[in-house]
């Protein structure tokens, strides 16, 4: 059973509203990832290719333009940060954070610049989900 890393994509953007459309539909379907960055169904590929073992689950979809989404996840274990950099190579800006509690660690992902906080209950008093957002959350004031 994994760890379930929590991820909140902030701003995922393409400037092609078609590109908008297929993630939508695809985050709708639970297959992120292998739409747009197919895998065999091998454990060992989807974790060096996508940097977790399966496709997203748990999705909410929070707001759907034509040029961007707001969304929420699941993945196991970890943040998705590997395939967040090959859909930037296919034209999407993502910006995110993630928090997985079980393995006491946070972070965000700014187009391509990721940041990580380990032992994240260190920094915080309160050990709740919301606070390892809020301390990831590269626009808060800390």
């Amino acid at each position: 059973m994994p760890n379930h890393c929590t991820n909140i994509i902030k701003l995922i953007y393409h400037d092609d509203p078609q590109m908008i459309r297929r993630l939508a539909n695809a985050l709708n379907e639970e297959r992120f990832f292998s739409e747009f960055l197919p895998c065999p169904e091998e454990v060992d590929c989807r974790k060096n290719y996508w940097e977790t073992k399966w496709d997203v689950y748990d999705v909410s979809l929070q707001h759907v333009t034509k040029y961007a989404i707001q969304c929420s996840f699941t993945t196991a274990w970890t943040p998705p940060l590997e395939a967040y950099l090959s859909l930037k190579e296919l034209g999407f800006t993502i910006n995110a954070m993630f928090a997985e509690r079980g393995g006491d660690f946070c972070g965000y992902w700014i187009d391509g610049k990721e940041t990580v906080f380990y032992e994240a209950r260190k920094h915080i008093l309160d050990t709740t989900q919301d606070f390892y957002f809020y301390l990831c959350d590269d626009t808060s004031d800390t």
